[in-house]
């Protein structure tokens, strides 16, 4: 806690607290009115102690949730300008808390109309009637119907974890921080009819600062390790409580792939493997054990695909429930690891994701009902495990919508790509795409026919054993999937695996018994255009290159473009070895020559390179992937690396000041 919030918190007194309340609506307020001026924000929701009435002035207590009108997706550049607004005002109003803490609290209408479930911290607080209505329309009641359910009771609980992981040292060395989150974790009980439970947080001989005045507990110290300990028991009492309370399903797939007791590996050929620097400072720093485990799925429903199916998980074992050494864990791996390196970690038999993501680390808390299945697999070696029917029901009709959900996403993103907010420019990486395929696949696989398929050749081979018809275009799918991990060497692979994935995946999640897809093999016409004017060496040099592409051009254009030297002499010692086709422009005139390279091109993509460039091997490869891609795709570009000449020049120097060689 800084000094300037105990400032404040020590004068929270009247008159002052008339001040900061009015400091506080001002800046809300203020900030309201700027998020109504964007339209895509639909509606704000605001919750926190300022709105009940009790909040501690000089700490963050307004938290605000803003759904984004339907009209907008999450890569759209208004929710981008949402962000920014946020960070605008909160530099004047700093009590409103990071943004990065609370970008999960935007809602999307699209996607919400479009299946997927409203965020579950919304609808707890919503059913708690905690949710104060600042602006816009409201959300349809339909949307959140009923009282609070068990799973949401879990969630939410998860969700107070996850906070105390994620809060830094200011926070969570402060005894006023526990008595909320002690506090709420009452609360949760109490709607889960736990009395007992409740009653022993109260008198634990450790909690007694609960029932202390918030002003007075801000100035004391907390031990984090010891309450962190009691919070983790308490949650654990609360799970077993569910457990014993409510009836059960008994749920036992068939495995199918790699056998529990293979795929395993000690942590000198796991280091040896991944080369983990982060794992490397965390056994270093921490006495840990480690030990990797077979693929598995974490709970029912398509959402955590944090390790590849084709790798083991890796596991670090916490001798001891140290809340310190759980956080040294996620500072290292922030540190040292490589996005999106992950590692499950098993503290006091509970489980947690950690996961390296850009500039954080995230951790997703695990618990034993809703990933029933991992904890079988994990502790058990057990394919079967037992789950609360009202927490079984509630993730299968979640996993119900999701699966109509995502089978609308890929037909309407089939043939077309969506821009980012930067023009005329998209991301999406294959590998990416390909590996959340084979999860989506794989759950759909668990629901459907009951089988846990842990292996990606067992995978492909079942699919491709159901849709015969399509058996071709998946296992070339896995090839492609290979090659991109760099398992696969740089042989030629389909180029239409994206546009034929977006046409497979619908059908699948909907039932179809035969799914029909465009040829994932087909090809487009290239043409190669290269302008060039006295540079016949470098010329030689650029053609060499197009020798050697995994996808040959089916013609190269050159405009000589009215060299002197002996340009003509370097493409006739080509004529053999490439489809060239020579053409003379006396008048040096770039664009005049780029216009005859669009005029007499015999295919419809033309690609232009330089005479002094040397192209990689899969570059038309790549250029006839990204064509195929969308129908919407009009120009494809990537990176040129500047290689610096033997003799330093003025080129050289700008591409390493401004381009870092690259650009």
């Amino acid at each position: 806690m800084s000094l300037i919030q105990k400032i404040v918190i020590l004068f929270n007194v009247r008159p002052f607290t008339y001040i900061f309340h009015a400091i506080y609506a001002s800046g809300l307020r203020i900030l309201i009115n700027v998020l109504s001026k964007h339209k895509a924000v639909y509606a704000v929701f605001g919750t926190g102690s300022f709105f009940e009435n009790r909040c501690l002035y000089g700490l963050s207590d307004i938290d605000l949730f803003i759904v984004v009108d339907a009209r907008f997706t999450r890569i759209d550049v208004e929710a981008y300008q949402i962000t920014e607004s946020y960070n605008r005002i909160r530099r004047i109003f700093p009590f409103l808390g990071d943004w990065h803490e609370k970008a999960e609290s935007l809602i999307f209408l699209s996607e919400v109309q479009a299946g997927f479930p409203l965020l579950d911290s919304f609808k707890f607080l919503w059913k708690q009637n905690r949710l104060t209505h600042l602006y816009g329309k409201t959300i349809p009641e339909d949307l959140i119907a009923g009282p609070i359910t068990s799973n949401e009771a879990v969630i939410a609980i998860n969700t107070l974890i996850r906070m105390i992981l994620i809060k830094n040292v200011i926070l969570t060395t402060n005894l006023l921080f526990w008595k909320k989150m002690f506090s709420k974790l009452m609360a949760i009980a109490e709607i889960l009819s736990f009395d007992d439970i409740v009653k022993r947080i109260k008198i634990h001989d450790k909690l007694v600062f609960i029932e202390s005045n918030d002003r007075k507990l801000f100035t004391r110290k907390s031990v984090p390790n010891e309450l962190f300990s009691i919070f983790i028991e308490m949650v654990k009492e609360i799970f077993r409580s569910i457990n014993e309370t409510e009836e059960s399903v008994y749920l036992n797939p068939t495995p199918l792939g790699i056998n529990p007791s293979e795929n395993l590996q000690d942590l000198p050929d796991y280091q040896a493997k991944f080369k983990s620097k982060a794992l490397s400072e965390i056994r270093h720093a921490i006495d840990v054990g480690f030990k990797t485990t077979p693929s598995s799925l974490f709970g029912m429903a398509p959402r955590l695909n944090y390790f590849p199916m084709d790798d083991s998980i890796p596991v670090i074992e916490l001798k001891e429930t140290v809340f310190d050494h759980l956080k040294l864990i996620c500072k290292l791996l922030n540190r040292h690891g490589k996005e999106p390196e992950s590692f499950l970690v098993q503290v006091s038999g509970l489980l947690f994701i950690v996961c390296k993501i850009q500039s954080y680390v995230d951790v997703v808390p695990l618990d034993p009902l809703i990933y029933a299945n991992t904890y079988a697999k994990f502790q058990n070696q057990d394919q079967g495990f037992s789950m609360p029917s009202t927490i079984y029901d509630a993730q299968i009709s979640e996993v119900s919508n999701m699966f109509k959900a995502l089978a609308g996403l890929y037909i309407k993103n089939d043939g077309w790509v969506n821009k980012m907010s930067i023009p005329c420019y998209y991301m999406e990486d294959d590998l990416v795409v390909i590996k959340d395929a084979f999860h989506c696949m794989r759950v759909y696989l668990l629901h459907t026919e009951n089988v846990d398929i842990s292996d990606l050749n067992e995978l492909v081979r079942y699919l491709g054993g159901k849709h015969s018809e399509c058996n071709s275009f998946l296992v070339d799918t896995l090839n492609y999937y290979r090659h991109l991990n760099g398992d696969n060497g740089k042989n030629r692979h389909a180029n239409n695996i994206y546009r034929c994935l977006h046409q497979f995946m619908p059908k699948l999640l909907t039932g179809a018994s035969h799914i029909t897809i465009d040829h994932h093999k087909i090809q487009l016409g290239i043409t190669v255009g290269i302008i060039t004017r006295n540079r016949a060496k470098d010329l030689g040099e650029a053609l060499d290159s197009l020798i050697k592409q995994v996808r040959p051009a089916d013609e190269v254009l050159i405009v000589d473009n009215g060299s002197t030297d002996n340009t003509r002499l370097v493409v006739e010692a080509f004529q053999k070895l490439l489809p060239i086709s020579y053409n003379f422009l006396e008048a040096a005139s770039i664009p005049m020559a780029r216009n005859m390279v669009i005029e007499k091109a015999k295919h419809e993509i033309i690609s232009f390179t330089d005479d002094d460039c040397i192209v990689e091997p899969g570059w038309l490869d790549a250029v006839e992937r990204g064509f195929l891609r969308a129908d919407n795709v009009g120009i494809v570009g990537g990176w040129v690396k500047h290689e610096p000449a033997p003799i330093s020049s003025m080129v050289d120097t700008y591409y390493s000041l401004y381009h870092h060689y690259t650009t």
